[in-house]
This record gives structure tokens, sequence and C-alpha cells, in this order.
């Protein structure tokens, strides 16, 4: 398969039903994100997973699922731009997850405050909803007791 027809499937790609009993999201998506793994130029497709996350923001894509763990076994420094990307567009809960565990590897005071600062913009969003503004203020939190810890 194509990266081109693995962008067509992201971009046209609805979520299943929940009761659908022969269809699973995630299953279906590990599928798809093994073929992508392996594709020449799958850079290309990680705006498309990416506006995936944004459009279906509380899809049951796993947690974090195939789509968060294909993005990190190519590295952060092969989606991190888009990932900054994305959050400006619109927070969800995946992104901010994803933007946490980036959080999770920094060790200087000083950016984990800049990062928590960020967070707090995600937060205030006008695209950010109920669930996504409460994963914000949980990701907050724990940074801030990350923050006194390392003080």
């Amino acid at each position: 398969m194509s990266i081109d027809q693995i962008i067509k499937i992201l971009n046209e790609f609805v979520p299943f039903s929940e009761d659908d009993s022969i269809n699973e999201n995630e299953k279906f998506l590990y599928e798809l994100m093994s073929t992508w793994k392996k594709a020449e130029h799958k850079e290309k497709a990680i705006p498309s997973i990416f506006h995936l996350m944004e459009r279906y923001p509380h899809a049951n894509f796993g947690s974090p699922g195939p789509l968060v763990h294909a993005l990190e076994s190519a590295g952060t420094k092969v989606y991190n731009g888009e990932l900054h990307i994305s959050l400006l567009r619109k927070p969800t809960p995946l992104t901010l997850w994803m933007y946490n565990r980036l959080i999770n590897a920094e060790n200087d005071p000083k950016i984990i405050k800049a990062h928590i600062d960020r967070l707090n913009l995600f937060k205030k969003h006008p695209l950010t909803d109920e669930v996504t503004k409460k994963e914000a203020e949980d990701f907050i939190n724990y940074q801030q007791r990350r923050l006194q810890s390392v003080h």
C-alpha cells in the first residue's frame, strides 16, 4: 500500500460505532499503522494522523492506541513539529497526552514551567471541549507536582 493510499484512508476514516460487533477502531488502525510504519515517505501521513485525532477527539482509538504508538515509534523528531501544530489547531486528549509525555522527558525547571504555561493556553483554546480541558488540567496538576519535586 502506498503512502498516498494510507493518507486517503486516514483522511476518509470515520470511527466505527462502539456497538459494531464486526469492526473495531483499534484493530483497524493497528493494521493500518503497521502498514504505515513500513511505507516509504511515511512522514507525509503524519498531518493526516493528527487531523484524524482532531476530527474525532473522543473516539475510542485506544489508550494511547495505535496512532500514538505508531507516531512514537517514528521518534519525537519525526512528529514533534506536527504535534505542536495540531495542539495549536485543536487540542485533544490524545495530543495533550503526547505533549505531556514530551514534558516528562524534561528535567529543567524553567522549561517544565514554560510547558505548564503552554498547557494552560491549550486548556483555554477556543476549540478545547470540556473533556479535553479536564485532561489539560490533570496534566497541569501533574507537572506542577513534578516541578515541585525537581526544585
